[in-house]
């Protein structure tokens, strides 16, 4: 396995210095050298030859608390007692509409130890999966592993393990420990966590994120480039490491949940940053040069929080396949209150980003989800507020390039938010993105007909587009009567705006 130390060579050009002008705000510009390259079958020789024990333990860390709103944001929109939204047009959902779209498979990717099941490949609750489709493959990442699988054909038959409480995985094409993949022992990288995964479909190349959480301060970020679009034994990656005090933030801080969004020109990578590992001290976002990125060279540019002073919490980088697409965003909920979210918008001036100002949106009411109970015994953390994708899809046939974006909040059997007994999926479309960004439509999925002891909680939510402009949201499902599982429900572009089928 390659191990050539990669180290950041920092250009700062100080004459750019996040200085904010007119024109916007100014990052930090970053050159490093060259990356290091891990074929894919040396990774799997490791793994086989290092095999996980059996009677490993996940070593457990407290989770780091985000900020604590104030309140609701004024310019949120209420929610009736009905459920439907104050503004015309918007209708609330409810497990009771008639859906006209089907799933077609259902399988179990990556299993972990639960309710004294033993299972080591995932042993966190929850896991933090993320995944992703490519031309080919399905690829699948957890804490700490990540597997490769055939991409179904819509004619196939569907890919199933047993439903029910299942602990049988899909047989991979590949499935390596992440740890292993992302280790660099010249920077002391033994240990990862928080994972995402990206199908770039203009480079036709897997991007792979992590933190390393071996430094308990000014942490790794670590980025992966596929050599191509499809990951095999004989295929590689290519691999980059940077962290806050390299790229002109705080060493002190330590880097948590980066998120990830690829674009025609870039990598948006954005973090929740905590001083010595105890406090939240703001948020960070990097830009990185895709080009360069794929030549083999890190040339990234640095807005941290204390040259931005943004109110955005847990920065989301937006995924945008539109090969025309001229600017960059970030999306987040807000540091101060509920039921706001956070636009930052990148332009060019040649290949330089510069960030606009906090763009601020007031959606439908929502606060934070609950702990989620289960069928299986185990309650499941239900996260906070944040998103955990955004994307901009290009609709083929209205033009419209609009940003996409779900989080989870506590709600009540009619759907109302700030109280309850079960969760839900608040969804919102955007537009006017490169003007004052506004709120096209948007509507919460949640469970209206159980009564609290058989509730269904909808949790950990994301929504993309097809080019069409259909949308399909997917998001976990439990409840005192329900096992957790993977879950998904979908609307047509003609559907009634507001309005998603049933899940």
């Amino acid at each position: 396995m390659c191990k050539i130390l990669f180290t950041l060579t920092a250009v700062l050009f100080f004459s750019g210095l996040c200085a904010q002008d007119k024109n916007g705000i100014k990052g930090i510009s970053i050159t490093g050298k060259k990356g290091i390259k891990k074929s894919m079958a040396d990774v799997i020789a490791y793994d086989k030859a290092h095999p996980i024990p059996a009677n490993f333990r996940a070593r457990l860390r407290p989770e780091l608390e985000g900020p604590k709103p104030k309140g609701q944001y004024p310019g949120a929109i209420p929610a009736a007692k009905g459920g439907s939204l104050v503004n015309a047009g918007n209708y609330r959902t409810t497990a009771t509409s008639a859906p006209t779209q089907t799933v077609h498979s259902n399988f179990l990717t990556i299993w972990g130890s639960y309710a004294g099941v033993s299972g080591n490949e995932s042993p966190y609750t929850p896991p933090d999966n993320c995944g992703d489709v490519g031309t080919t493959q399905v690829v699948a990442t957890a804490n700490c592993r990540m597997k490769v699988f055939n991409k179904p054909v819509i004619t196939g038959l569907a890919s199933t393990t047993p439903t029910g409480s299942s602990t049988t995985t899909l047989t991979a094409l590949v499935n390596v420990n992440l740890n292993t993949f992302f280790s660099n022992s010249a920077l002391g990288i033994s240990s990862v966590s928080d994972p995402h995964v990206r199908f770039d479909r203009l480079s036709g190349r897997w991007f792979v994120i992590a933190v390393e959480v071996d430094h308990k301060t000014n942490n790794y970020c670590c980025i992966a480039v596929s050599s191509g679009p499809e990951i095999t034994s004989s295929s590689s990656f290519t691999f980059f490491y940077f962290n806050a005090g390299g790229t002109g933030g705080s060493s002190s801080d330590f880097f948590d949940y980066p998120t990830l969004g690829v674009d025609i020109k870039s990598l948006c990578i954005g973090g929740n940053m905590f001083a010595n590992r105890s406090y939240f001290s703001g948020c960070n976002m990097w830009v990185v040069d895709k080009k360069a990125l794929l030549a083999g060279t890190l040339h990234i540019t640095s807005f941290p929080q204390s040259k931005t002073g943004t109110d955005m919490y847990t920065p989301q980088g937006v995924q945008n396949d539109d090969p025309s697409a001229a600017n960059d965003y970030f999306i987040g909920a807000s540091q101060t209150y509920f039921s706001k979210m956070v636009i930052r918008r990148l332009s060019y001036s040649g290949t330089t980003p510069v960030m606009s100002g906090d763009l601020n949106l007031g959606p439908l009411t929502m606060t934070d989800p609950l702990g989620v109970p289960t069928l299986g015994g185990t309650t499941i953390d239900g996260g906070d507020r944040r998103m955990y994708a955004a994307m901009i899809k290009k609709n083929k046939i209205t033009k419209a390039a609009n940003l996409w974006v779900a989080q989870g909040t506590q709600v009540n059997s009619l759907g109302a938010a700030g109280s309850g007994d079960r969760d839900g999926a608040l969804w919102v479309e955007i537009g006017n993105l490169s003007t004052i960004p506004a709120v096209l439509q948007q509507g919460m999925l949640y469970d209206g007909v159980n009564p609290s002891g058989s509730a269904i909680y909808y949790t950990y939510p994301t929504i993309a587009l097809s080019g069409q402009g259909h949308s399909l949201m997917g998001f976990t499902s439990a409840g005192p009567a329900m096992y957790a599982q993977a879950s998904a429900a979908g609307r047509y572009r003609d559907d009634l705006a507001g309005n998603f089928q049933a899940p």
